[in-house]
C-alpha cells in the first residue's frame, strides 16, 4: 500500500530473504511499490524507480553511535518530500535532481546523528 519504501540490506533480508537491492524492489513492485530507498549503511544508499536507477555513495565517518540514524535518515526523507512539494500524485515523478538532493540530506543527517553520542542532530546543525 506504500507510494515511497525506505529499508536496510539486513531489513530486506529479514523480510524477503534478499540482500539486493534489485531483489527488494522485485518484491515490492509486485506488491504496487515503485519506489524504493535501499539504504546499506557505509557501503551506500540505492534509489530504484521504474525510470531512475542511482546509487548514492557515502562519506566515510568514523561513527560513535549508530542510534538514531535511520530515523535521521527518514526524517531528511520527509523533509527532502516537502521542500520539493511532492504529493502522492506526484510521487512517480520525482526527477534525479529532486532525488539527489533528498538523499544528500538525508545521508547528512544520518551521519551527523552518528558523529555524537546523542541521538539527535544539534539544533546548530539544523539551522544550517
Amino acid at each position: 500500500m506504500a507510494d515511497l519504501v525506505r529499508g536496510s540490506d539486513e531489513d530486506f533480508e529479514n523480510i524477503f530473504g534478499s540482500c539486493s537491492p534489485h531483489e527488494a524492489y522485485s518484491e515490492l513492485s509486485k506488491a504496487g511499490c515503485k519506489n524504493l530507498v535501499y539504504t546499506a549503511s557505509d557501503k551506500g544508499v540505492h534509489v530504484l524507480t521504474e525510470n531512475i536507477e542511482k546509487f548514492y555513495k557515502v562519506p566515510e565517518i568514523t561513527p560513535v553511535s549508530t542510534i538514531g540514524a535511520g530515523d535521521n535518515f527518514n526524517a531528511g526523507i520527509i523533509y527532502g518530500i516537502l521542500k520539493n512539494r511532492v504529493l502522492k500524485q506526484n510521487i512517480n515523478q520525482i526527477t534525479i535532481k529532486q532525488w539527489d538532493s533528498i538523499i544528500k540530506t538525508s545521508i547528512s543527517l544520518a551521519q551527523e546523528v552518528c558523529m555524537s553520542w546523542e541521538n539527535y542532530i544539534p539544533e546548530g546543525f539544523a539551522i544550517e
